[in-house]
């Protein structure tokens, strides 16, 4: 998506990130949009404390560099009772359904920068990097060379690590990070270095599924809970 010209002009499954104060961050899926409202699916937490008339603040960034920011005005809220479960017993029912319909706006900042949400984290990892030429080879364990290193910065597309080891700028990091119990295995390209006494590397994810980085994206959210 390269231009919003208004709300009306969201996709069904997009991702946005609304801010609640006293609350923090959630992510919310437009489930549906008509003429008066956009319609999405929200964590239950969160739904409980929106109140109609509530003016949250929101973001929409996508993965060409390009960002939006707009009010986001509660006109309703929506709870679809839970439908039977498919794979449980006769009992169990599926989680009930929680959604929030915003009052479409047409009062939109957008910006021609990549940005996303990133916290300050200290989870240990191992990794390993590989050329650029060779990305598509299999490698044996016994070539692989593992070094240790520590992400300080993390989001659901970037992240910042140390690692006292000099590693070529040139090519990709392939690692494996745990937080919360979720494990992550990564490949990233390296965007930025820096030189001392502890060498610190820039890296953007590159062919990461939507799964894992809603993984990351909802432990960095918890980390900004108010």
């Amino acid at each position: 998506m390269k231009q919003l010209s208004t709300t009306m002009d969201l996709r069904e499954d997009s991702v946005l990130r609304a801010y609640l104060k006293g609350y923090g961050y959630a992510r919310l899926i437009v489930a549906g949009i008509t003429r008066h409202f956009y319609v999405t699916d929200a964590p239950a937490d969160f739904f409980e404390r929106i109140r109609t008339k509530t003016v949250l603040q929101g973001y929409l960034w996508t993965q060409n560099s390009i960002s939006f920011e707009f009010n986001m005005e509660v006109g309703g809220k929506i709870t679809v009772p839970a439908a039977p479960s498919t794979t449980g017993g006769p009992d169990e029912r599926a989680e009930p359904g929680n959604f929030i319909a915003f009052i479409h706006t047409a009062d939109i900042v957008s910006a021609n920068e990549r940005k996303c949400l990133m916290a300050e984290v200290s989870l240990p990892f191992r990794f390993f990097t590989i050329a650029v030429a060779h990305s598509d080879k299999s490698f044996y364990t016994e070539e692989i060379q593992y070094m240790d290193g520590r992400i300080i910065i993390l989001s659901d597309r970037e992240a910042v690590f140390e690692t006292a080891r000099e590693i070529p700028i040139t090519g990709l990091v392939r690692g494996h990070f745990v937080f919360d119990g979720d494990d992550i295995d990564f490949t990233a390209r390296i965007t930025s270095a820096e030189s001392g006494t502890t060498n610190r590397y820039g890296i953007e994810f590159t062919g990461m599924n939507d799964r894992e980085r809603n993984r990351i994206l909802e432990y960095v959210f918890s980390i900004y809970r108010e």
